[in-house]
């Protein structure tokens, strides 16, 4: 299913805002939080998940675009 978006549920991203305390887990901004896939894609439990402002959401993706990049 390359390519289908996989959406974290309400009650997940509810827990997982409640979890950082309504901040991005990497600068601490309270602003356009956004929940980001850490493993497989397919998992959209609260384990797999990290709270993250769109900025760092952005580089987050962009970083390991580079390392796919690199690793090739």
């Amino acid at each position: 299913m390359s390519g289908v978006r996989r959406e974290f549920g309400p009650a997940v991203r509810s827990e997982a805002l409640l979890r950082c305390k309504h901040r991005c887990e990497s600068c601490g901004s309270r602003h356009d939080l956004q929940l980001h896939h850490v493993g497989y894609r397919a998992d959209c439990s609260l384990f797999n998940c990290a709270v993250l402002c769109a900025a760092c959401h952005t580089e987050e993706h962009q970083r390991r675009k580079e390392r796919r990049v690199a690793d090739t």
